[in-house]
């Protein structure tokens, strides 16, 4: 990563908090106790529970041996073994079997805040220890929903590693205010959804690529168009019979419309198009002309067509293919 880049990066974490802080001045945060209801649970769910307090322990333990010499941003979270001292104070090592990525990560979240206290207080004059041991440990902190944790009904949540729901009870208490946020949230994305809708079907004609935006939620763009509204907008559009729609397999954004040549190499970072033959566009505005061409292409069914009407296999169009070619050409491309 380049100085320039590294710049860049912090200015967009910067300008993010930013932004979070902001929304957060208008949140209320409330705590509800829900309790599991151990009756319902097996033998094995009930070790698995036990256990993750116990490795929990281990976890802390081992980590606050490290930063006895070294920085505990330096600690490894995705270790599965751990060194610590037993009741005799005799060293023995264990395997982490129960305590899942995000629940270490918490544990040493905590470590984290804790120094960070310490040093606070040390640095207005206080007088401070160090932090100790822990022979038991209480509380685990689950991040993330729908990875560590996730909530299925009133009764019935998930944690990370049981491969079964847990009972639980009290949960009725904010579920209902849960859902009503969820449906005002919904709302709003249908009323957004609605008039992008609007404004794009104004035109005359509307190209779009049939893209996998689900599975853009489970890869590189999950944050991004986590709570988006393009799902709702892609099955509006798809069946209106203005809009033309080409299968996610097309090149759109590989494809040169010159020389018709595939470039393979380009990547998410690539803002710009640029192809040994000379020509070069913007990424955005290059794939959204393919989009025009390679819909007229596949309509006339001529393969090797590009931008300027030029018959890269040297075979004449048809009529049919002639006129769409020249509607595809450059100069109203650009207009569209």
């Amino acid at each position: 990563m380049t100085e320039k880049e590294r710049l860049a990066k912090n200015n967009r974490i910067r300008e993010q908090g930013k932004q979070t802080r902001e929304k957060r001045k208008g949140q209320v945060c409330r705590v509800y106790r829900v309790k599991i209801d151990f009756s319902y649970l097996n033998e094995a769910q009930r070790v698995h529970l036990k256990m993750l307090f116990v490795e929990a322990k281990w976890l802390y333990n081992d980590a606050l041996t490290f930063t006895n010499e070294h920085d505990i941003n330096d600690y490894d979270t995705s270790i599965r073994t751990v060194h610590v001292l037993d009741k005799d104070k005799q060293p023995v090592t264990h395997e982490l079997e129960y305590l899942g990525s995000q629940m270490k990560q918490s544990v040493i979240q905590g470590i984290k805040h804790s120094l960070k206290s310490l040093a606070s207080l040390k640095k207005h004059n206080h007088t401070v220890g160090s932090l100790r041991y822990k022979s038991d440990y209480v509380s685990i902190n689950l991040q993330q929903h729908r990875v560590t944790y996730r909530f299925y009904d009133e009764n019935h949540i998930g944690l990370q590693g049981f491969k079964e729901r847990i009972r639980i009870k009290g949960a009725n208490q904010f579920m209902k205010l849960l859902q009503k946020a969820y449906q005002k949230l919904t709302s709003r994305k249908r009323d957004t959804a609605n008039k992008i809708v609007h404004e794009l079907l104004e035109h005359e004609r509307v190209y779009m690529q049939d893209e996998n935006i689900s599975g853009w939620h489970k890869g590189l763009f999950g944050r991004t168009v986590q709570h988006s509204v393009l799902g709702i907008v892609k099955a509006k559009l798809i069946k209106h019979e203005r809009v033309t729609v080409l299968s996610s397999r097309e090149p759109t954004t590989k494809y040169c419309p010159v020389c018709g040549k595939l470039k393979k190499d380009i990547t998410l970072a690539d803002r710009e198009y640029e192809c040994p033959c000379g020509y070069r566009e913007d990424r955005d505005v290059h794939a959204a002309k393919n989009m025009i061409l390679l819909s007229k292409r596949n309509t006339c069914g001529t393969q090797e067509i590009n931008a300027f009407g030029e018959d890269t296999r040297r075979h004449e169009p048809q009529d049919l293919c002639r006129s769409l070619v020249e509607l595809g050409s450059p100069r109203l491309l650009k207009r569209g």
